[in-house]
Formats: C-alpha cells, structure tokens, sequence
C-alpha cells in the first residue's frame, strides 16, 4: 500500500519495537504539545471509537465492515501511541473474513478485546491521575 511508508513514520521505531506501555505517553504529549486537556478529550474520543469499533468488528458479517473498523481503529490507536492495540488492529485490518467466524479470527477478536480493556484501563488510570 502507497499508505504504509507515511504510517511507519508516525510511530517511533523503538516504541513499536519494544512497547512498555498499551499508551505511549511520549508521542501523546508530542502529538498534544504537553496539553493535558487536550490529551483527556483526544483519549475519550478514542474510547469512545474504540467501544465503537469493537462492537462494529464483532457484529460485522462481511469483509468491508470487518475491514473498515479494523482501518478506523488502527488509525486511531496509532494517533494516541496505542502500538500494541494498532499492531493487532493491522492484523485484523489484513485477515480475510468470511461470513461465519472462524476460528482464527475469534482468537484475534479475543486478543484485541482483552488490549482494549487493557487499554482502556490504563487511559482511566492517567486520568485519575490527573
């Protein structure tokens, strides 16, 4: 894809290599100039489109719906520093579907819902701490 070259460069490559965190707070606060405001409302409208998205991937029952919330998801998780999230997302994004859930794409959309969760938990954390 001609898009592909433009993504890897929005993802620092040790992040994406050996990512510590489900949010990378270093691009946050780069992609945020340091506004803390700024960074809560971009984190709830991304989990906001992460409740969004998981519901369309798990209801989807054919290839463009499955294809499309994984793309706006992986989008997301990557503006916000969510590797760990949008490597799982591009995998889905990839997988071919077919009408009935098979079993390989049941274990992908079990391993996105727990990073989600994960995920979501650690954006509640930063803002209670906040």
């Amino acid at each position: 894809m001609m898009f592909a070259a433009v993504e890897a460069q929005i993802q620092p490559f040790s992040d994406r290599d050996n990512p510590k965190a489900p949010i990378d707070r270093e691009h946050l606060a780069r992609y945020t100039m340091n506004d803390q405001a700024l960074e809560r409302e971009i984190l709830d409208l991304f989990s906001i489109t992460l409740t969004q998205s998981l519901k369309t991937l798990t209801e989807a029952e054919n290839p463009t719906d499955w294809a499309m919330a994984a793309h706006t998801l992986k989008g997301s998780a990557r503006a916000v520093g969510a590797w760990q999230l949008a490597a799982l997302m591009e995998d889905a994004e990839q997988m071919n579907i077919h009408r009935e859930m098979d079993q390989a794409r049941r274990d992908l959309l079990i391993d996105i819902k727990v990073k989600a969760v994960e995920t979501k938990n650690f954006i509640v954390k930063l803002e209670e701490n906040v």
